[in-house]
């Protein structure tokens, strides 16, 4: 069984900067990429900011 466990990611709802931004994209990126990678994937704390 593949296991993905995420944390600590601050996700933040508006971007202050082009580090959140370019942060932003590429977390939605790792998540669309990590489809049918694995079998369970926890979201384990501080996604959002």
């Amino acid at each position: 069984m593949r296991i993905c466990v995420i944390s600590d990611v601050h996700f933040k709802y508006k971007h202050k900067s082009e580090a959140d931004r370019q942060n932003a994209a590429l977390f939605l990126y790792f998540l669309s990429s990590s489809v049918g990678r694995y079998d369970l994937m926890v979201l384990n704390g501080d996604i959002f900011d």
